[in-house]
């Protein structure tokens, strides 16, 4: 990843007037272990996950705050991860997935089962 982090700093450096507002996170497992490979970020927020989905899911939520208001907490979200999850692998389960298919849905048969599930949820919500 290096290779793509410097050319998304050049953008924000070189990029114009547009591209000077840009903003990224960078996530690493552990907090100081890019020291040894980037040096040239130093100075720069480098958020650690500890191999920890919930953790990363925080991480990932703390940095959208700052753009997305009102957003639930860290645990909220993971918590409607997890049960999105399960409602998936069970559907997808009983369409004779295999588990490596479901693996590699495609990105828009996944938005497809987030909407519909997300539908479902409101809809026991108004019952």
């Amino acid at each position: 990843m290096p290779f793509e982090l410097g050319l998304d700093f050049g953008c924000r450096y070189y990029g114009g007037a547009r591209l000077a507002t840009k903003q990224c996170l960078i996530l690493e497992e552990k907090r100081s272990r890019y020291r040894r490979v980037l040096s040239d970020i130093a100075g720069h927020d480098v958020s650690s996950h500890s191999r920890n989905p919930e953790i990363l899911v925080a991480e990932v939520r703390n940095w959208l705050a700052s753009a997305v208001p009102n957003l639930p907490g860290g645990s909220r979200l993971w918590f409607r991860f997890t049960l999105f999850s399960s409602h998936l692998k069970a559907s997808l389960e009983r369409r004779h997935f295999s588990r490596r298919e479901i693996e590699r849905l495609s990105p828009g048969e996944l938005i497809r089962s987030i909407k519909e599930w997300r539908e479902l949820e409101l809809a026991s919500e108004t019952d």
